[in-house]
């Protein structure tokens, strides 16, 4: 059989090696025969007592130092009647040593359980459904737990949890709750983050809403959302938002998530307000229909966060609407400089315009061409207008433009059309020039003062010249 253990001081626990337990000097207390000890902390012990009265086993907690409120909340949380909370038999004092025996479990406990195998997901629900419908008949008496954490689950044969210490384990582990080392003993890391403040006013049966969402949480993901010191812990809880449960466990349903990081919400009212919701959205996931919960959008995670450092926001803030006002002033002068350009790229258009306007007047088709070139590019293409494509028609017909420096009389192109001959008025000289490339070849001197004719021949591209002393010569223009 399971030894069952106190869950209020599930960290501080004792028992002796080899399953041996030490008695303490009271065989009995009242009507009830100590038979062995179950576990004792800084709280006190736990025994397992026979009731001589009703002959039943009881699990008897004897409180090293009661407060006056002990015996109050639990003859309050002796009321209770749920066949998965454990039951409350009797309070009372005995020669000034407070006892209370509760309903004996024969099992484990949730924590020993999660410590020993992985829980799967449908286990998880199944566990925290019931759990949560057992805390929703408590908190309708009145009683709230304020110390839920899976040492206070107890776990039977049959695998059906059963909540213990309902109404006294909050009196009973004021001490255990956080050492003078500052090391974690368990509680903290369950409580909520206005109990864990010091709120009492604020703590509610929400507080066991919050509790049983960091069980759902290290059930699911085998993980509290938040570790590390009690210093460090309390300052997560009211300061930080608890991981994504599926950032841990990717294929969690995110349904689950959900359900869970509601349960985990700062702020009591924005968590599911009665148990009964809990386990309502638990029995829809358990049938495969949507729950009613949303998850937080990244806006109101955004906001929130702004209200916890609000003077980290106000400084972000502040950086942001000055970078904002770099850039807009950075893109209202980069508009004007583009403005600027364009004027000015237009008006040099308007200008090579004039120019071709005027060399096309002239007959000077090389300046006409210099004039329309820059526009051919493809870059310049939005600047071609009418009078671009006017004049770039009107010159197509010239194939090149040769310039001899004064009046021609003479002019002949070879029959292969690769050399074109000329010769100008009173000039003894005849040119040859390249109709390819626009470049003189030769220069031929005749005879006499000028040259009177020239032609090409119709083979061999020779070339004939005519002087006015009446002298023919045949020329070879491209020895």
């Amino acid at each position: 059989m399971e030894t069952r253990r106190n869950s209020a001081a599930e960290d501080d626990l004792h028992t002796a090696p080899g399953g041996v337990h030490h008695r303490h000097e009271l065989p009995a207390v009242a009507h009830f025969k100590l038979d062995r000890l179950l576990g004792e902390g800084g709280f006190g012990s736990v025994w397992l007592a026979h009731d001589t009265r009703l002959n039943r086993a009881v699990a008897l907690k004897l409180p090293n130092n009661p407060d006056a409120s002990l015996l109050h909340e639990a003859q309050t949380a002796a009321r209770l009647r749920h066949p998965h909370i454990v039951s409350i038999y009797e309070v009372g004092i005995e020669q000034g040593q407070v006892y209370i025996a509760s309903e004996y479990i024969e099992g484990t406990t949730l924590r020993d359980e999660l410590m020993q195998q992985v829980i799967g997901v449908t286990r998880s629900v199944d566990l925290m459904y019931t759990i949560a419908q057992a805390a929703h008949h408590a908190h309708q008496q009145g009683v709230v737990h304020r110390d839920m954490k899976p040492g206070n689950v107890m776990v039977d044969g049959q695998g059906q949890p059963f909540i213990m210490d309902f109404g006294i384990a909050k009196s009973m582990t004021d001490d255990e709750t956080i050492s003078s080392e500052g090391q974690i003993v368990g509680t903290v890391a369950y409580m909520a983050p206005e109990q864990a403040a010091g709120k009492n006013a604020r703590t509610d049966h929400r507080a066991d809403i919050y509790s049983m969402g960091v069980i759902l949480f290290e059930l699911l993901t085998g993980h509290r959302p938040f570790r590390g010191t009690v210093q460090g812990i309390l300052y997560q809880k009211n300061n930080n938002d608890p991981p994504s449960p599926c950032s841990l466990v990717p294929n969690l349903p995110r349904d689950l998530e959900t359900i869970c990081l509601k349960c985990l919400e700062r702020e009591p009212d924005k968590r599911y307000q009665t148990a009964q919701d809990l386990a309502d959205e638990l029995e829809r996931v358990r049938q495969n229909v949507p729950i009613l919960a949303r998850p937080v959008s990244r806006v109101e995670k955004l906001w929130r966060w702004c209200l916890r450092n609000p003077m980290l926001a106000s400084s972000t803030a502040a950086i942001l609407l000055l970078v904002t006002c770099f850039a807009t002033v950075g893109w209202y002068l980069w508009g004007v400089a583009e403005h600027n350009r364009s004027l000015t790229r237009k008006t040099l258009y308007r200008a090579h315009m004039v120019l071709a306007s005027n060399a096309y007047a002239a007959g000077d088709f090389e300046a006409l061409d210099a004039a329309l070139q820059p526009y051919a590019l493809p870059g310049n293409g939005a600047l071609r207008d009418f009078a671009w494509y006017y004049f770039q028609h009107a010159r197509q017909p010239v194939s090149r433009t040769l310039h001899l420096g004064g009046p021609i009389t003479n002019v002949s192109v070879s029959r292969d059309g690769r050399l074109v001959a000329a010769s100008q008025f009173n000039e003894p000289t005849v040119q040859v020039w390249s109709v390819e490339d626009g470049r003189p070849m030769r220069e031929l001197a005749v005879s006499g003062r000028r040259c009177v004719a020239l032609a090409f021949s119709a083979v061999g591209n020779r070339l004939l010249t005519a002087a006015n002393n009446g002298t023919i010569r045949i020329w070879n223009p491209q020895a």
